[in-house]
């Protein structure tokens, strides 16, 4: 019995673990990460984080029910779980770069916003000190190394982006490829025992000639595979001659003008009610015997004698 080309091993999460334990870890991962980030970014006012935060949120709830969709894993629902990590891990990237770009026009806010909040710091520390006798101090310039800051966190921000679009793609390709491969082992049982669940197989319905024809042989069979490069299909051919001989194709109707109706036997019909019941598919004869033409002619039962006409012998074809 033909069982089919066998599937190829499954891919290996990070090069090391099954694939189905590397998705429920990357679940986990990113429920536990995703909330933090979404913790930390309710703390801010700022609309920009706050959406951050929305955003980490949804990855994080989607991969809770992660972890419960591979616990179960059922092949549609790993499928519909890849769709959703694919959604939310693009929501959070893009929502990622637009914060980045943000923090790089905004400059001069961070510029201001870093000098006020480190000379309030220091004038509310001098007060307490110096008990509200502070000196004449002018806190607008930068003592406080606010632009080496903004330069620093640019930095890091741009390499957490790399960083977090490096891992949170490769990740939810990892759970998409598992969806795959739940489904290409779903696709083989099926060929190996869908024949079981197949209609009008043992029932006394007629099958259509090419349902019949593309059916292999047994009831215990299934439907063909598609087409393999693994699979050699032998067709009884004769093996490729390395000849460059042309080889034509034949032809009924080649084969019918090369022949004058002198050389060829006719039988006609003369009438219909002189048709043979048995014989419903007239033929016309060349000269070596074969059949060259099917059409519908005469029935061989009524011969018009006076359109025999014998072939002339050729000299090399008499006896001596």
């Amino acid at each position: 019995m033909y069982s089919g080309p066998m599937l190829p091993p499954p891919p290996k999460c990070c090069g090391c673990l099954p694939l189905r334990l590397g998705c429920s870890m990357i679940c986990l991962i990113w429920a536990g990460f995703s909330m933090y980030m979404a913790v930390l970014s309710f703390q801010n006012s700022s609309s920009p984080t706050t959406v951050f935060g929305v955003a980490n949120l949804i990855l994080s709830l989607v991969s809770i029910g992660g972890i419960v969709v591979l616990i179960t894993n059922f092949g549609p629902y790993v499928h519909t779980l890849s769709h959703a990590i694919f959604v939310s891990v693009f929501i959070v990237l893009v929502d990622t770069f637009v914060n980045v770009i943000l923090f790089i026009t905004s400059k001069a806010d961070y510029y201001n916003w870093c000098i006020n909040t480190s000379s309030n710091a220091i004038r509310q520390n001098l007060n307490t000190t110096t008990n509200g006798s502070i000196p004449t101090f002018d806190f607008s310039n930068d003592y406080y190394n606010c632009h080496s800051l903004w330069e620093d966190e640019l930095k890091f921000g741009i390499i957490f982006y790399i960083l977090l679009f490096a891992f949170y793609a490769y990740w939810a390709l990892c759970i998409y490829s598992y969806s795959l491969v739940l489904r290409g082992y779903a696709a083989e049982m099926d060929y190996r025992f869908g024949s079981a669940n197949m209609p009008m197989m043992n029932s006394g319905v007629a099958l259509p000639p090419n349902a019949i024809l593309n059916t292999p042989a047994g009831a215990g069979a299934g439907p063909f595979l598609p087409n393999d490069r693994s699979v050699i299909v032998l067709n009884n051919a004769k093996p490729k001659s390395k000849s460059t001989k042309r080889i034509d194709t034949f032809s009924f109707r080649k084969k019918q003008s090369a022949v004058t109706p002198q050389d060829s036997l006719q039988v006609p019909f003369f009438a219909d009610h002189q048709k043979d019941s048995q014989f419903t598919i007239g033929f016309r004869l060349g000269p070596d015997g074969n059949i060259i033409d099917i059409e519908n002619a005469s029935s061989p039962t009524f011969v018009d004698h006076k359109q025999l006409k014998r072939k002339p012998v050729k000299e090399e074809d008499g006896y001596y």
